[in-house]
C-alpha cells in the first residue's frame, strides 16, 4: 500500500458523502483482512490504516520505498542542460513531482516570491507535469516569476537524475495543515542518493528526513517557512554541503537490493 487512498480522492477534491465513506472503508478493511500481510511505505501510513481501519499491527508491515540510487549518485557533465534552460551558473533550487494538489506546487511558487528577493540569481525548476500545470503556469504570471521559474515538463527518468544533479537544493514541500497524505515520496529517496540539501515538511509524509541532519523540515502549508527554509541552505555553504552529504550516506538504506531484502524476509515470514 503507497497511500490512503480514500484521503487522496478527497485531496482532489472529490468529496465522499457520508455512505461513500462508509463503503470505502469496509471494501479497504475487507480487503486487507483477507491478506496474509499488509505491506505499507512508511510508519506513519501503518498508523494511519491501523487506526482508521482497525487492523492489528502485527497484520500490518512497514518497507519503505526504494529507488536506483544509481541512476542519482553518479556524476554527470550537464552543460548542455544549463545551457537549454539557460541557468548558467545561477543557484538552482529543483522540485520534482506530478502537479496534484498534495504535492504542494503552489505553495511552493508563492514561497519562491520571498526567496528572490533575498537570493534574485536563484532559479526555481519545477520537473513534472499533472492537473494543476495550467493554474501553476497562470500562478507564475500573476506573480511576475516568469523569468525565475523554468517549467521542464515530464522528463525521462534519467534526465530526471541530471536535472537533479544540477540543483543546489531539493525541496518536497506539503500544503496542507489538518490533512494527513501519507507514504513516502520517491523523490525524496532520490534526491538524498544525488546529495542534495533538501527542504521537506514537518509533516508525517516526509519522515525519512531527518532535521538538521539529512535536511531541514518546516511547517507545512506555510510559504514563509518554506522560503526560510530555502534560504537558509543558499546562504550556508557549510551546512548545505554537510546536509548534502548526510543525505546520500542514508540514501543507501533506500537502494533496490535492500527494499528487495526487506520484501524477502517478510514473504519468508508469511510462508512460514
Amino acid at each position: 500500500m503507497n497511500g490512503n487512498i480514500i484521503k487522496e480522492i478527497e485531496s482532489k477534491g472529490f468529496k465522499l458523502s457520508a455512505l461513500q465513506w462508509k463503503i470505502s472503508v469496509w471494501i479497504t478493511r475487507r480487503t486487507f483482512i483477507s491478506a496474509s500481510q499488509v505491506g505499507v511505505v512508511s510508519r506513519a501510513l501503518k498508523g494511519q490504516i491501523v487506526k482508521q481501519l482497525g487492523l492489528p499491527e502485527e497484520h500490518v508491515s512497514v518497507v519503505l520505498n526504494g529507488a536506483d540510487l544509481t541512476l542519482f549518485n553518479q556524476h554527470r557533465d550537464s552543460d548542455g542542460l544549463r545551457n537549454k534552460y539557460h541557468l548558467d551558473n545561477k543557484p538552482m533550487v529543483i522540485f520534482v513531482s506530478s502537479f496534484e494538489p498534495w504535492h504542494g506546487v503552489d505553495l511552493l511558487v508563492t514561497s519562491f516570491k520571498s526567496v528572490i528577493s533575498r537570493f534574485p540569481e536563484a532559479r526555481l525548476v519545477l520537473v513534472g507535469d499533472g492537473s494543476m500545470r495550467d493554474a501553476v503556469f497562470a500562478q507564475i504570471e500573476k506573480l511576475g516569476l516568469q523569468e525565475f521559474i523554468i517549467l521542464t515538463g515530464k522528463l525521462p527518468h534519467a534526465q530526471v537524475a541530471e536535472m537533479t544533479g544540477l540543483s543546489d537544493i531539493a525541496v518536497a514541500p506539503y500544503p496542507y495543515k489538518h490533512t494527513e497524505i501519507v507514504g513516502t515520496p520517491l523523490k525524496l529517496i532520490e534526491y538524498m542518493a544525488a546529495g542534495k540539501a533538501i527542504v521537506a515538511s514537518t509533516a508525517p509524509i516526509h519522515e525519512i528526513i531527518e532535521d538538521g541532519i539529512t535536511g531541514i523540515r518546516v511547517s507545512p502549508a506555510d510559504p514563509e517557512a518554506l522560503a526560510e527554509g530555502i534560504n537558509r541552505l543558499l546562504s550556508d555553504d557549510e551546512l548545505r554541503g554537510r546536509l548534502s552529504a548526510n543525505a546520500q550516506k542514508e540514501s543507501l538504506n533506500y537502494s533496490w537490493e535492500h527494499v528487495s531484502r526487506q520484501l524477502s524476509e517478510l514473504l519468508i515470514g508469511i510462508s512460514h
